[in-house]
């Protein structure tokens, strides 16, 4: 199957619609490990502290930005 590196995709901006925008937004985070990992870094501190990052249900967003947050 064949893979693509998400920085090498090409996004049309010409669109009136702001999708494509937010999806450079997003490659543009992506291709950028530093501040990848900055951006995970606030949205950990906006987790409230009762919040068990380990634990919760499946499907459960925080226990994915946990995954991402670890392994990114």
């Amino acid at each position: 199957m064949g893979e693509m590196d998400i920085a090498a995709v090409t996004i049309e901006l010409d669109s009136r619609d702001e999708i494509p925008q937010l999806l450079r937004g997003l490659q543009y985070i992506y291709a950028n490990p530093k501040l990848r990992r900055r951006i995970f870094d606030i949205l950990l501190e906006l987790v409230p502290m009762d919040i068990q990052m380990d634990n919760g249900r499946s499907g459960w967003i925080c226990g994915r930005y946990s995954f991402l947050v670890r392994f990114v």
